[in-house]
């Protein structure tokens, strides 16, 4: 048995689920998991599962702690299920993404402030898939300058503009610090939506369908 969470659920056949799972150990999974098993958004499961022709079959999950979520938090955490199931390869394990998804719910739930836990989850999760850039370092490597500006290449991350157009480098290191206020959250938004841009095929529904906040 293992830790898991369901991203996303849909009816499939006559009495089945076929649910999207972040597993503990086992990282993004499709699951079948039948009707009367009425699985819940946002709450933890102890779950096994046995294969099966198409898809594992769940066996057995045991209901944990639940994360309730209202208002703004429930439509960020939609946007994270989204971001999930669309970039997250099919049974990898990447370690730690599980805990770090529990960790961002938990602070939605406490209403903490959101959209420093969205940027640092969608930063660290373009790291853990390998489309990752540096806050402090340019394409060659170097520190980045607090007295330069710099632009922003998804693939490659930043270099420098040499005039007066771009990123300050002021704003990049302090974002690299952990300093998230309002100026560098803004910053960090712009930037983190071209990078994640690049790799998304189409536009997230959840953005449209829930009409998420403009600061999110």
């Amino acid at each position: 048995m293992q830790a898991l969470v369901v991203l996303h659920r849909r009816p499939v056949g006559e009495s089945g689920w076929l649910v999207n799972a972040l597993c503990e150990r086992d990282g993004h999974r499709l699951l079948l998991a039948p009707r009367r098993q009425a699985l819940q958004l946002h709450q933890i499961y102890r779950g096994a599962w046995q294969a099966e022709q198409d898809w594992p079959r769940l066996v057995l999950a045991e209901p944990g702690h639940i994360f309730v979520l209202t208002e703004n938090a429930l439509f960020c955490a939609s946007y994270l299920n989204e971001l999930l199931i669309r970039l997250l390869p099919q049974g990898e394990a990447l370690p730690g993404m599980y805990q770090r998804y529990i960790r961002t719910l938990a602070a939605l739930t406490g209403q903490q402030a959101e959209e420093p836990w969205l940027r640092m989850f969608e930063y660290q999760l373009l790291s853990d898939l390998g489309f990752g850039f540096h806050w402090h370092l340019d394409t060659k490597g170097d520190a980045i300058r607090a007295s330069e500006r710099y632009c922003f290449d998804p693939q490659s991350g930043f270099a420098p503009t040499g005039d007066s157009g771009g990123f300050p480098g002021q704003v990049l290191l302090a974002i690299h610090q952990g300093q998230l206020r309002l100026p560098e959250l803004r910053v960090a938004k712009h930037i983190l939506r071209q990078a994640l841009s690049e790799w998304l095929a189409q536009p997230l529904n959840s953005r449209r369908l829930f009409d998420l906040p403009a600061d999110v």
